[in-house]
This record gives C-alpha cells, sequence and structure tokens, in this order.
C-alpha cells in the first residue's frame, strides 16, 4: 500500500510541476495603430474583440482589430523589458531676428 500511495504522490506532484510551466506567450497588435502589446492571456468576447491584460503597463485592453500570435518566451521577455526606442532630438531652432522697428507714419 505505501509503494501505490507513493507512487500516487509522485504524479500528482509531477502534475503539479508540469502544469505550472505550461505558460503561452502572445504578442497582440492592434491592426489600426500598428502597437504591439504582450500578454499571457487573451479573451474572445462575443463581438469578436479580444481583451487581455498588458504586461508592459498592467492595463486592460480591448481591442476590436487585431492581430494575436503565439511566440517564444524569450521574445515576450525582449517585448517586454525592452526600452522604447528613443526618439530622434528635434533639430535646434535659431533665435528669432528681432523685429525692426516701424517706420514713421507719412506726415499729412
Amino acid at each position: 500500500m505505501t509503494s501505490l500511495r507513493s507512487i500516487a504522490l509522485s504524479a500528482a506532484a509531477l502534475v503539479i510541476l508540469t502544469a505550472g510551466g505550461c505558460t503561452t506567450y502572445y504578442t497582440v497588435s492592434d491592426v489600426a495603430t500598428g502597437k504591439t502589446y504582450y500578454t499571457t492571456k487573451v479573451d474572445r468576447e462575443n463581438s469578436g474583440a479580444v481583451k487581455f491584460v498588458d504586461e508592459k503597463s498592467g492595463g486592460t485592453i480591448t481591442l476590436q482589430s487585431s492581430d494575436v500570435r503565439k511566440v517564444s518566451k524569450e521574445r515576450y521577455e525582449e517585448g517586454i523589458y525592452a526600452n522604447p526606442a528613443p526618439t530622434a532630438p528635434s533639430a535646434p531652432t535659431a533665435p528669432a531676428a528681432p523685429t525692426p522697428p516701424a517706420a514713421p507714419a507719412p506726415k499729412s
């Protein structure tokens, strides 16, 4: 009886460990804007929209038109921890030229 109990406990432990490592990673792209979000769970609404929690911002997002793709854990983590691309610095602006004094009004 002890060996049967040991086998059952070992099987239960294996199921728990295996289930914990089965996370699926997704990128969700907004077709309208091209913005990409990262999540581990995507819910489909009755309207056809997708609803998920964006892992970068923590916000709940609902998109009517999206592209959902499974990605590797590595790609997911790259996206989550990537810094946004730096924006190009704007060109320095020249100081405004001084306004010339107004011409005197003609005498009548």
